[in-house]
């Protein structure tokens, strides 16, 4: 849900003075790509278990809406809110990514429980 929002943020900004949010994005990016892509395995392997890859496509479709739309109401209002979220997201460290994209998820409108990545084969529990 974050770098979705980040990404829309991204986009939808870009043509607002003072509100290009590219370098911030790419930055925020590039700090937590490690972190970002173990998340997006956890997601890929619920949505596996859940209902594969087109019930994957319709909620991140629908995330991006849903974020789309928001911005559609004022642009200039959102965009100042997704600056206060950039420069939150500026002070977040690795460790702490996972807390920081929890709290975001909070209170969403296309809300899912948290998920955790399951434990390996070795370390998962016998019946």
């Amino acid at each position: 849900m974050l770098q979705t929002e980040l990404m829309v943020a991204t986009l939808t900004c870009r043509g607002v003075p003072g509100r290009d949010f590219s370098k911030q994005y790419e930055r925020f990016v590039n700090l937590h790509r490690d972190g970002l892509k173990r998340q997006s395995e956890v997601f890929q392997a619920h949505f596996k278990r859940r209902g594969g890859a087109t019930q994957m496509d319709r909620y991140v479709t629908a995330l991006a809406n849903d974020y789309s739309q928001a911005s559609m109401t004022g642009t200039g209002a959102f965009c100042d809110r997704q600056g206060t979220i950039f420069e939150r997201a500026a002070t977040v460290q690795p460790l702490d990514l996972g807390r920081f994209a929890a709290e975001r998820a909070e209170g969403h409108a296309i809300g899912v429980p948290l998920c955790r990545a399951s434990p390996p084969p070795s370390q998962a529990k016998k019946p």
